[in-house]
């Protein structure tokens, strides 16, 4: 009885540490630049089966302003698979502006985001 929950211990430990993730930026371009008015999207890589969710950090809202967000699984979807997140944004006035997104746990206070990415906006 004893090996099994030995083995049953071990087996756990390493799916937790295959699930475990890394802090890293995203690389992202050196600046997107759009006319006043248009839409762009932003697509990062995201797995919200791991409880990790991209939000919006920092906004310069006097230049861009957020329209949507959503999440696309990849295609076929299995089980654990992760997918698209996509935001999308409108230029609201020339300028010059960033852009940062965080990819966090809702519920974990205090804690830095596993990822960010962060843009330079243009807005002509």
């Amino acid at each position: 009885m004893r090996t099994r929950r030995q083995i049953l211990f071990a087996v756990l430990m390493v799916l937790v540490s295959a699930c475990s993730v890394q802090k890293r930026n995203v690389p992202a371009p050196a600046a997107i630049v759009v006319a006043e008015g248009d839409e762009f999207d932003v697509r990062l890589p995201a797995n919200p089966g791991t409880g990790f969710r991209w939000q919006v950090g920092h906004l310069d809202e006097r230049v861009v302003r957020l329209v949507d967000t959503r999440y696309e699984p990849d295609d076929p979807q299995p089980l654990g698979a992760g997918g698209t997140t996509i935001f999308s944004f409108v230029g609201v006035a020339k300028g010059r502006g960033r852009i940062e997104l965080v990819y966090v746990r809702s519920w974990e206070k205090g804690v830095a985001p596993a990822r960010t990415a962060d843009y330079s906006v243009e807005v002509r």
